[in-house]
């Protein structure tokens, strides 16, 4: 499983800088009166709008308003030019709905979850066979999601694909590799994992053993030894 951190995944950082939040997080004077317009002038749902929709605009994705820092909302209250304690007004589910379905129409923005799953999939798919991580395969689907503008799926889900779609490809690869080995050869390398009479190490431990210091002999040694014990194959 990628841990979150190590991918692309858009997600509020544990500081926000004022350079984003001039950037980002700043509604302009056309949205001000979209979000007064929409929500009938009423303080708290206005900070709630815009607070989603310059959050939203951000990451790609509705954040839970507790996810959003208090910077974020700060710095739209400023604008607004609210008292402090005006509070976000999270509202019925209904209303949540309503709100994220004006913000998605404003930014052009689709919430299309088969299709997202089908996008992030092909691109996971297509990335797979070159791609070593797991992190790798939720970065690529990060890249068509965005270009296909639409909304993006919460990290767990990209991540879960991304660990199925990587384990078969790599069955699939190992599976091809065996099955165009002889008998004989599975059986040498079956053998590497003998441990010989007398020995404390078997075969692949001594090939997978950490490296010393490079030099022409140890390169020869190992060569001559790699050599013997795979010959055949």
């Amino acid at each position: 499983m990628a841990s979150v951190e190590r991918t692309a995944y858009p997600r509020f950082k544990r500081i926000t800088s004022a350079r984003e939040l001039r950037e980002f997080f700043t509604p302009s004077v056309e949205e001000v009166g979209w979000a007064a317009e929409r929500t009938h002038h009423r303080p708290g749902r206005m900070l709630t709008l815009l607070v989603l929709l310059k959050s939203c605009g951000r990451l790609g994705h509705f954040p839970d308003l507790e996810q959003v820092p208090d910077a974020v909302t700060e710095q739209v209250l400023a604008v607004l030019a609210l008292a402090p304690g005006v509070p976000l007004e999270s509202g019925s589910s209904r209303s949540q709905e309503r709100y994220r379905s004006w913000i998605r129409e404003r930014i052009g923005l689709v919430r299309d979850p088969a299709r997202a799953r089908e996008v992030a999939a092909g691109a996971m798919e297509a990335a797979a066979p070159v791609r070593a991580h797991a992190a790798d395969l939720v970065n690529v689907a990060l890249e068509e999601l965005v270009r296909a503008r639409l909304e993006l799926p919460g990290f767990s889900t990209l991540d879960r694909m991304a660990a199925s779609v990587r384990a078969r490809v790599e069955g699939e690869i190992c599976a091809g590799i065996v099955g165009r080995m002889s008998e004989a050869t599975l059986a040498r390398i079956a053998n590497l994992l003998v441990v010989p009479a007398g020995e404390r190490c078997s075969g692949f431990d001594v090939m997978k053993e950490p490296g010393r210091r490079a030099t022409w002999s140890r390169f020869r040694d190992h060569l001559i030894w790699g050599a013997g014990s795979l010959s055949g194959c």
